[in-house]
């Protein structure tokens, strides 16, 4: 593509871009593994503690490869030019093929923990996710294929066709199936507010109640797999600059989740997703009636009661309070 970067350019902008994300990651992983840590206490489960832990390894190796080829592609050997494209060029080299690996795998394990996420706030119906699965299913196939492709590749072959091409098909079905999870997320939660009564109003701003549904819906990784898919169809080096910092937005998303998931659990977190904490009826005129919901959201599980909590102003010669407990069905909760 004329007027593009260079390949070798695109692959060193990516690792710039795959730092910056995995800095912010790294913000959340310490509080990201304390709530690990305390669930695992609390419930004894192994899915999220080893779901972590996979993420981590394998952002880490990713980026450690990067950094690695980066190094190798530009040092300058006494009076001998580096020459990056015989690092970056070559996609069977040991440390592309591990890198593109780690990826890959980094791709599949995230459409798997969408799909649970969606399986779990669906009420555990299999029939919601039987799509999504298929899906992975047949990503898990075509990256095994892409992998096996690379390895094969020949050092001088044409990588727009080897590692590009080989690679469009499988991301435009981890396109598709984050696409669908995520309309299936979103649209729960907007059933979660078609639930109110007109004239109530959430507590957290239309702003904050949009933010987050994006980041609970992984939405941002979606933009950037839609990104990959756009620079990959129309040949453009813009797909390593997208394709490198990939891995380490996969981890930052879920570790956001796994955070605020967590922060549901201990009330700190006002969003939709993890507490709807206050509902105010608007009036024309006098005080309304503050009506106090809580629910509590865990990754794995969804709590099905809700604690309501209507107060009526006292009149002057007698207070009435009041606390209504009422259960609520399990279609009707958020994770």
């Amino acid at each position: 593509m004329s007027g593009d970067l260079s390949e070798s350019n695109a692959f060193l902008v990516g690792t710039w871009l795959q730092l910056l994300a995995m800095g912010a990651y790294f913000v959340y992983l310490p509080e990201c593994a304390a709530l690990v840590m305390k669930k695992f206490k609390r419930d004894r489960s192994f899915l999220v503690p080893v779901t972590c832990l996979l993420f981590f390894v394998a952002a880490m190796t990713d980026l450690v490869l990067s950094l690695v080829m980066a190094h190798k592609a530009y040092y300058i050997h006494g009076s001998q030019l580096p020459n990056p494209d015989a690092i970056y060029g070559n996609p069977a080299a040991t440390l592309s093929l591990i890198k593109n690996t780690a990826t890959i795998f980094i791709v599949i394990l995230s459409d798997a923990i969408i799909i649970y996420r969606t399986f779990v706030l669906w009420d555990r119906n299999l029939l919601v996710i039987m799509v999504p699965t298929g899906l992975l299913l047949c990503d898990i196939a075509y990256g095994i294929f892409t992998v096996w492709t690379l390895a094969k590749a020949a050092h001088g072959d044409d990588i727009d066709t080897v590692a590009v091409g080989r690679a469009r098909v499988f991301f435009i079905i981890t396109f598709v199936l984050n696409l669908l999870c995520s309309a299936m997320i979103c649209y729960k939660l907007w059933r979660v507010y078609s639930l109110f009564p007109a004239g109530y109003v959430a507590g957290p701003s239309a702003t904050a109640q949009l933010f987050d549904v994006l980041v609970q819906s992984a939405a941002f990784y979606c933009a950037t797999l839609l990104l990959i898919i756009v620079t990959n169809c129309v040949k453009s080096n813009l797909f390593f600059v997208f394709l490198g910092p990939l891995p380490s937005i996969a981890a930052y998303v879920f570790s956001v989740i796994i955070v605020r998931a967590g922060e549901s659990v201990r009330g700190k977190c006002p969003t939709l997703m993890t507490s709807l904490r206050t509902i105010k009826k608007r009036r024309s005129g006098g005080s309304g009636l503050p009506l106090a919901i809580n629910v509590e959201v865990d990754f794995e599980r969804v709590v099905d009661s809700e604690r309501v909590s209507v107060a009526e102003p006292a009149s002057e010669s007698d207070a009435v309070s009041r606390d209504v407990h009422e259960q609520v069905p399990s279609d009707k909760s958020p994770v």
